[in-house]
């Protein structure tokens, strides 16, 4: 049963998490650390004020002003840090086995080693 779901500030994960946390009448945190690895020009972010007019209702305290995405080109050796820095910040989160991330495929794959098609579901434990 998932309680929480936790997403990347990109537009699109957002918009995906907010479809299953409303349906399943649960709360949407907002993680910086699940984003997209940025090797792509479809990798830049939004900033915060304007994801905050898009979604009013949501948290964004945790995501810091200016840019937050990665720069270009992040090294696999960062991605495996903030995969690490999630599973730190979450291990102690009541709802952690009930969690559900939504994120993108390069961060996915450094946390869990899998390959996997566009909107697959994978069960992993943090």
């Amino acid at each position: 049963v998932i309680k929480q779901v936790v997403s990347s500030p990109y537009l699109r994960a957002i918009q995906s998490a907010q479809i299953v946390a409303a349906r399943l009448g649960v709360p949407h945190k907002i993680c910086p650390l699940v984003r997209e690895r940025c090797l792509y020009s479809c990798d830049i972010g939004q900033e915060v004020s304007a994801l905050q007019k898009l979604f009013p209702d949501l948290d964004f305290s945790d995501v810091p002003a200016g840019e937050w995405w990665a720069p270009f080109g992040e090294t696999h050796k960062s991605l495996k840090q903030r995969v690490q820095a999630v599973r730190d910040k979450y291990e102690l989160d009541p709802l952690v086995d009930e969690m559900l991330i939504v994120s993108h495929y390069y961060y996915i794959n450094g946390a869990t080693g899998c390959i996997l098609d566009n909107a697959e579901v994978i069960e992993e434990a943090l």
